[in-house]
């Protein structure tokens, strides 16, 4: 677990009988596979240091700030064989959540 607060990153490790680390670069050569939530405008440069370092990644949406990040990832990650998998959560997406209650409602 990854997170720039340590105390977030050990409780959550914690949780998970895993090890807390205070920067993505700690991952490297220790990991196959991320999943890479941080900010946007955070996402091509960490996406890029793990491509490079052959570690499959999963990146919140969006995948970077502009069509050229993006086409550049998806570009190195094929010339590599390495994943890219965009993630799609909409669970706690406000509007999926009122629909949730709705549907059950009609359904009932």
């Amino acid at each position: 677990v990854v997170d720039t607060n340590m105390l977030h990153a050990e409780d959550v490790a914690g949780k998970f009988n895993t090890k807390a680390y205070p920067e993505h670069e700690d991952l490297l050569g220790k990991v196959d596979a991320v999943s890479i939530v941080v900010p946007t405008p955070a996402h091509y440069a960490v996406a890029k240091d793990f491509l490079e370092n052959d570690v499959d990644i999963l990146i919140e949406k969006p995948m970077t700030t502009t069509l050229a990040e993006a086409d550049e990832l998806i570009h190195f990650s094929e010339s590599r064989g390495l994943i890219i998998q965009v993630g799609h959560l909409e669970r706690f997406n406000p509007a999926v959540v009122a629909l949730q209650d709705i549907v059950k409602s009609q359904c009932s």
